[in-house]
C-alpha cells in the first residue's frame, strides 16, 4: 500500500488507474468499518448498511477526491515551474560570474538586437500598419504624370515603326 500512496503523490493527472486506487481505498475503509461493527455485535448485512451510512455518498467522495487531486497537482505544477525558473536563473548568474566578459558581450548583443527589433517595428507600424489620419483613407490615391527621357535610339525606333 505505501507504494501506491507514493505513486499517487507523484502522478501528473487523475487517470483511470488512480480512480481504481481511490475506489480500492474506499472499499478498504468500508470493509474495515464493517468488520469493526461486526465485532460490536451487528449482523454482517446491517454492519455494511451502517458503514455505508456513516461513510456517506461514495460518488460525492469520489468527486471531492478528484477535485482535491486536481488542485494539488495544479499547485505542484506551479511550484515545479517556479522552482525550475529559479534554478535556471541561479545557474545563469553563476555562469555570468565565472565569465564576466562573455556575459557583458551577451547582454550588449541582446540589448542591441532588442532595440533594433523595436525600432524596426516602430517604423513598420508608422508607415504600413497605422491608417492615414484622413476620413476614408483607404480611398486616397496619388496621381502623377511620368516623363520619360528618350534616347536617340528609342526615337529612331519609334519613327521607323510609325512609317
Amino acid at each position: 500500500m505505501p507504494a501506491k500512496r507514493y505513486r499517487r503523490l507523484f502522478r501528473l493527472r487523475f487517470t483511470r488507474a488512480e480512480a481504481a486506487d481511490v475506489d480500492e481505498e474506499f472499499q478498504f475503509h468500508l470493509t474495515m468499518r464493517t468488520r469493526e461493527l461486526e465485532r460490536l455485535g451487528y449482523a454482517p448485512e446491517r454492519a455494511r448498511e451502517i458503514a455505508l451510512m456513516q461513510f456517506g455518498d461514495l460518488d460525492d467522495a469520489r468527486r471531492y477526491c478528484r477535485a482535491e487531486d486536481e488542485e494539488r497537482m495544479r499547485d505542484y505544477r506551479r511550484t515545479l515551474w517556479l522552482d525550475n525558473v529559479r534554478q535556471d536563473v541561479l545557474l545563469a548568474i553563476r555562469a555570468m560570474r565565472r565569465q564576466p566578459a562573455f556575459a557583458l558581450s551577451t547582454v550588449l548583443t541582446l540589448g542591441i538586437a532588442i532595440a533594433l527589433a523595436a525600432s524596426a517595428y516602430g517604423i513598420v507600424h508608422a508607415y504600413l500598419i497605422r491608417p492615414l489620419p484622413y476620413p476614408d483613407a483607404d480611398r486616397v490615391v496619388q496621381l502623377r504624370r511620368r516623363r520619360f527621357a528618350m534616347s536617340s535610339r528609342t526615337c529612331r525606333r519609334d519613327r521607323r515603326s510609325s512609317r
